[in-house]
């Protein structure tokens, strides 16, 4: 099953921005963590549905201070960064319209410069517990992001 830009479109555009105040409630941990997650990250390869999808266009997140950009447009915010976890979560705030007010609960992994998140994006809470998504969770989306290099 081949499912491309939608999907991905989802998953970072779903995300829009609240104010500066909420960075500065993240703990001292988190703000440690946040700041191992700035600059840019180009999407590698995604998962909806326990299927792949291909990446054919060049899509970048970018993660300043706590906001979270996508293609160049502002969608998000972290509320919540917990580094103490195993596997290490997030929570996002959407004002999207369709999930203005939404929580986002994710989960994310950064290995060298290739960031993985995962993350629920319906209704309710239901944070993932695995990097993985399936056919019954149609609301779950995985992806590997790989980090822009500055030069």
């Amino acid at each position: 099953m081949r499912v491309i830009v939608p999907a991905v479109m989802l998953l970072f555009g779903a995300f829009a921005s609240g104010d500066d105040k909420k960075a500065d409630a993240l703990s001292k941990d988190a703000k440690k963590e946040l700041e191992r997650l700035q600059g840019e990250w180009v999407l590698k390869e995604g998962q909806r549905h326990g299927q792949t999808f291909e990446v054919n266009e060049k899509l970048v997140l970018e993660i300043k201070g706590a906001k979270w950009i996508f293609q160049g447009k502002e969608k998000g915010e972290f509320i919540a960064i917990h580094p103490e976890t195993d596997p290490k979560c997030y929570d996002l705030k959407s004002s999207e319209e369709g999930t203005k007010g939404q929580v986002h609960e994710g989960i994310y992994k950064i290995d060298g410069d290739i960031l993985t998140v995962c993350i629920h994006e319906g209704k309710g809470k239901q944070r993932p517990t695995r990097f993985e998504t399936t056919a019954e969770q149609p609301n779950t989306i995985l992806a590997v992001l790989k980090k822009v290099k500055k030069e």
